[in-house]
C-alpha cells in the first residue's frame, strides 16, 4: 500500500515538473543561442 502511494507520488510530482524541467532547458538554450551569436558578431 505505501509502495503503491511513493509511485503515485513519484509519477505525479515527474508529470508536474517534467513541463517546468522542458521550459526551463528552452530558456537556456535561447540564451545560449543570443551569446553565441553575439560572440560571432565581434569576429
Amino acid at each position: 500500500m505505501i509502495i503503491l502511494l511513493v509511485c503515485i507520488a513519484m509519477l505525479v510530482f515527474f508529470v508536474w515538473y517534467l513541463p517546468r524541467f522542458l521550459t526551463i532547458e528552452q530558456e537556456r538554450n535561447e540564451i545560449l543561442k543570443d551569446i553565441s551569436a553575439k560572440l560571432d558578431k565581434k569576429d
